[in-house]
């Protein structure tokens, strides 16, 4: 497992602040030090391992430890900076879930403990527990025909792909630098962005009319050395895309889903002034 005790190559300067103050500084190549939180650490990560390994764990076990393990991991790393022995010592944004995205370390760390729980459920796996049989999952009188997508400036051809690319838009940030909040100030952002699409789906109903439940998820088709992907490997990779109901008419079912109406992607903006208005002005 990972060695908790080695230096964190990532360094995070957060430039935000809290009710107590601004949160603390993480130099690269910074040592966790904090030698009460690591024993406990480690020792979690020993009975974490130890049930692994003698396939003795339980559901509620298992992951009541984990979850202290996942806790305890973001207050050593939210304590590891250049301040250890300070009273009232500040803390990193690891400490606080409503900014600890903002560490690059997060992704690493939740990653780690992904990687525990895909181990647990490995070994419930091969145990024969919780496992779903592909009866158990199929609807049988529901058969996908086709699955396609198509960009919107051209809804007539259906290329199967997504056209992506790179794309800026300005963002209030008022309350994020100017904590007064008298003036408004726009930030420009460069982001991820995409041309809008459609999903095309076709299903055949072969029952009476039913609701559905459809879920779309992307997933890489090779991996990094470019060879196709197995299914375990893939599977833990998924980003589901958007997840409606439709109601499912007997004989032949053509959904078209705009990429805009996702459930789970979000397209809107929200300010913090945008969410106090709706809250002061309803």
């Amino acid at each position: 497992g990972a060695n908790i005790r080695l230096p964190i190559q990532e360094g995070h300067t957060p430039n935000l602040g809290h009710d107590s103050g601004e949160y603390a500084i993480r130099r690269p190549n910074t040592a966790p030090r904090n030698q009460q939180i690591i024993n406990r650490v480690e020792n979690l990560r020993r009975q974490l391992y130890e049930g692994l390994r003698r396939r003795i764990v339980n559901d509620e076990m298992f992951l009541e430890t984990l979850e202290l393990y996942h806790n305890d991991g973001h207050l050593l790393i939210s304590l590891t900076h250049e301040e250890p022995h300070r009273g009232n010592q500040r803390v990193g944004v690891m400490f606080a879930s409503q900014a600890s995205m903002r560490d690059p370390v997060f992704y690493r760390y939740h990653q780690y403990i992904e990687d525990f729980y895909q181990r647990y459920l490995d070994m419930k796996l091969a145990q024969g527990i919780g496992q779903n049989t592909y009866d158990d999952l199929e609807e049988e009188d529901l058969v996908i025909r086709y699955v396609d997508v198509s960009s919107t400036l051209d809804p007539q051809g259906s290329t199967g792909e997504v056209v992506t690319g790179c794309n800026t838009f300005s963002m209030e940030a008022t309350y994020g630098f100017d904590f007064d909040g008298n003036e408004q100030v726009f930030v420009s952002l460069s982001h991820l962005d995409h041309i809008p699409f459609n999903y095309h789906i076709g299903v055949e109903n072969r029952g009476p009319r039913v609701h559905g439940m459809v879920r779309i998820f992307l997933a890489p088709l090779l991996n990094d050395r470019g060879r196709p992907m197995g299914f375990e490997e893939q599977r833990k990779l998924w980003i589901e895309m958007d997840k409606f109901i439709h109601v499912f008419s007997r004989g032949r079912n053509e959904i078209t889903r705009g990429s805009a109406e996702s459930t789970v992607a979000v397209n809107c903006r929200n300010t913090f002034r945008d969410i106090t208005e709706r809250i002061t002005n309803p």
